[in-house]
């Protein structure tokens, strides 16, 4: 699968949630720490998800050369709310959820 077959899969054409050209550039971050810094209700967490979605299920990706390990990627958020939409987002497209860690 590829990053433009994830995000159809998950928002397709016209989906009021799909991501905008600021934030899929962020999906697109080529390679190391992606800093994601915005205000309240711009979809950090949605894009920091899919960020996450990317590294697990994103084949043959520039940035990588195999998908990453669930247990290699570390996301922290400021908020429990923020926390609980990345574990619901990531147990319904598949990610174990004893694989997700809370802290």
């Amino acid at each position: 699968m590829t990053l433009t077959e994830l995000i159809d899969t998950l928002f397709p054409p016209g989906h009021p949630n799909r991501p905008v050209p600021a934030q899929e550039a962020i999906l697109r971050h080529p390679q190391g720490l992606a800093w994601v810094l915005d205000g309240p209700g711009s979809g950090k967490t949605e894009v920091l998800t899919l960020l996450v979605l990317r590294l697990l299920y994103v084949e043959n990706d520039p940035a990588q050369s195999e998908r990453i390990q669930p247990e290699a990627i570390l996301v922290t958020t400021f908020t429990e709310k923020a926390r609980e939409i990345s574990r619901i987002v990531l147990v319904t497209t598949g990610t174990e959820s004893s694989r997700i860690a809370q802290i």
